[in-house]
C-alpha cells in the first residue's frame, strides 16, 4: 500500500467538508460502488446513511481546523465493503459554526480501506468521535 501521507489526509479532509457542508450526502466524497448490482445499491443506501449522519445541524457549517492520523483502524467500521482487510483513518477536527452560536468543536473521523486501484487508500466511512 501507498503512504497515506498528511497531505493525502489533509485534501480529503478538504473535500469532504467541503460536501459534508452542502448538505447534501451525494456531494460528499466517499467510496461507493457504481456497479449498478443490486446488492450495492444497498450498501450504497449505507454508505449515504454514514454520510447523513455526519452533516451539519440545518443553516450551520463546519470549518476545518485540523487533521490528526490516527493509523491502523478496524475494517470492520466499513461493513458495507466486507472485504477490506486493512484500514487506516485520521480525524477532522471541526468547529459547528452556527448563527448566534459560539462555534462548537467537532471530531468525526474518517476510515479509509484499500482501493484495489494502484496500491491507493479510499475514504469509505465516517464516525463521530466523543
Amino acid at each position: 500500500m501507498k503512504d497515506y501521507t498528511a497531505e493525502v489526509q489533509q485534501t480529503a479532509a478538504q473535500s469532504i467538508v467541503a460536501g459534508l457542508n452542502t448538505r447534501n450526502p451525494v456531494n460528499v466524497d466517499l467510496m461507493r460502488d457504481h456497479s449498478g448490482n443490486a446488492d450495492r445499491e444497498a450498501d450504497n443506501a449505507r454508505i449515504t446513511q454514514n454520510i447523513a449522519a455526519a452533516l451539519p445541524p440545518p443553516g450551520c457549517q463546519y470549518s476545518l481546523l485540523s487533521i490528526e492520523d490516527r493509523g491502523e483502524q478496524d475494517p470492520a467500521d466499513v461493513p458495507w465493503f466486507g472485504g477490506a482487510s486493512r484500514a487506516r483513518g485520521f480525524d477532522m477536527k471541526l468547529q459547528e459554526l452556527c448563527p448566534e452560536e459560539s462555534p462548537t468543536p467537532r471530531t468525526i473521523r474518517v476510515i479509509a480501506i484499500p482501493s484495489g486501484m494502484g496500491g491507493y487508500w479510499a475514504e469509505a466511512a465516517l464516525k463521530e468521535q466523543a
